[in-house]
């Protein structure tokens, strides 16, 4: 019965490790892909993909913020999973209207082109009616992408706040669960260093020792 239970317990980080290297392979095998075939099924896949892969990971933290009474870690694995599934209807929305959305961009591109080009043929060309006309056409284009790099933006500090959060949160679990303190404040410094791009590497050694705690929890829950 105590071997039945410890190997129940153990299940879900044994789990979450696994998804945690799918996850990575798969984050490099989507981007190589969607890099390729953009806006295609492509999207659908791998938004797809990585939500679910995510589900058994957050799940897992979670319980591992109820085994160790870490309140703020059972709370932004509840959110991530949540947001998660917001994200991925939300990417998958912009996927199907973003077609649409560059065309009117190209629209205005190519409208701007077709008014100098009659006004070069009919000779009534001035360097200030380009300047008028160039002036028109950046604005309308500011205009309709204004809207998604203000989303684009609030996204990316939320998704700063969170990952320091979660840093945080990994650090309060120190003493009590191996690497934990390492990948909380590699995840702080990750989180801080993301906007220079080199903290997409301090995150992915994150990652690394965060798999490291979830098989090391997996190992200890089934000695338990």
């Amino acid at each position: 019965m105590k071997k039945d239970k410890s190997a129940l317990l153990s299940r879900p980080f044994y789990v979450a490790g696994v998804c945690s290297i799918v996850s990575i392979l798969f984050a490099l095998i989507g981007n190589v892909l969607l890099s390729l075939f953009p806006y295609t099924v492509t999207n659908y896949f791998y938004s797809f993909g990585a939500f679910l892969l995510s589900l058994p990971i957050y799940y897992a933290f979670f319980v591992l913020g109820q085994r160790y009474n870490n309140k703020l870690l059972r709370v932004l694995s509840i959110l991530a999973m949540v947001f998660g599934f917001v994200l991925l209807l939300t990417l998958i929305g912009f996927t199907i209207h973003t077609p649409s959305y560059f065309n009117e961009i190209n629209q205005t591109v190519i409208g701007y082109n077709a008014t100098l080009a009659s006004l070069n043929a009919t000779g009534n060309f001035t360097e200030s009616q380009a300047n008028i006309l160039m002036q028109e056409a950046g604005e309308k284009i500011v205009e309709l992408l204004l809207p998604i790099l203000a989303i684009g933006l609030v996204l990316v500090i939320v998704f700063i706040i969170y990952i320091i959060l979660w840093g945080v949160a990994l650090t309060k679990l120190d003493k009590k669960v191996k690497y934990a303190k390492i990948a909380g404040i590699l995840t702080i410094v990750g989180a801080a260093t993301l906007i220079i791009f080199v903290g997409l590497f301090v995150l992915l050694a994150a990652a690394i020792f965060e798999i490291m705690i979830l098989f090391d929890q997996a190992k200890k829950f089934k000695e338990y």
